[in-house]
């Protein structure tokens, strides 16, 4: 009990003498601890949660990101042309495969060729409008024809391409055979026997046989023989002339 009461009394001498100073130093100065790091050190309070500074992003510039791609939220500027990027790409065209013929086109022969339908030999020329004596018919008359003198039964050929239009027997010029030979000019082949081998519609080719040598009524007091009419643009013209000038 004596050693208690001595312990107190000095504790109380000292608390009431220099005691009371030292704790208060102490309470100062953690009070200036505390207030050191509110404010960082610099007078400026720091309110950063250390937990969400540490979960702040970091710019990373990757340069070996590829072109058009974005590095960690940073966009990449992309220069290309949208203009040329949208537009379709053009293929080349495709060669055929069928290399052109080097042989030149042959040229398509339309001159239209002739040949006599009955020999060359003329037995009675063409008068155009002048009068001629007829032995058979006993009087003058224009001959709008060309007689080509053959033996009865001789071929008759078509002067050159051309349709037939029509086959009759006429009293005076016997079996007929008209033929469209184009560009307007029309033949009579007249005075053919029973042999006629061509009907109307049927396309002939030059030198093509038509029939044979028969009779011509109008002319059978003369030998025998083809009574060729040619007509060209309607009007009556000289058939071996025109024969003789084609090519």
């Amino acid at each position: 009990m004596g050693n208690m009461r001595f312990e107190k009394t000095k504790f109380g001498k000292f608390w009431s003498g220099k005691g009371f100073y030292v704790a208060l130093a102490i309470c100062m100065v953690a009070v200036g601890g505390v207030a050191w790091g509110a404010f960082d050190g610099f007078g400026i309070l720091n309110t950063e949660d250390p937990a969400q500074s540490s979960s702040n992003t970091v710019v990373d510039y990757n340069y070996n990101e590829p072109a058009g791609n974005t590095v960690s939220g940073v966009p990449i500027e992309d220069n290309s042309d949208p203009a040329s990027s949208s537009e379709p790409v053009s293929s080349a065209p495709t060669s055929s495969s069928e290399a052109p013929s080097s042989q030149p086109a042959e040229p398509t022969n339309t001159t239209p060729s002739y040949v006599y339908p009955a020999g060359t030999s003329v037995l009675k020329e063409f008068s155009g409008e002048a009068l001629v004596y007829s032995e058979t018919m006993k009087d003058w008359r224009a001959h709008e024809a060309v007689d080509f003198e053959l033996e009865k039964g001789a071929i008759v050929r078509a002067m050159t391409d051309g349709v037939v239009k029509s086959v009759y027997d006429d009293d005076l010029l016997g079996k007929v055979v008209e033929i469209d030979h184009g560009n307007n000019l029309v033949a009579s082949y007249c005075g053919l026997g029973n042999t006629v081998s061509v009907r109307k519609g049927d396309e002939i080719k030059v030198g093509q046989q038509i029939g044979t040598i028969g009779d011509v009524p109008c002319e059978i007091a003369e030998s025998a023989h083809l009574h060729l009419i040619l007509t060209q643009d309607g009007e009556t013209i000289d058939a071996a002339k025109f024969l003789s000038e084609q090519p």
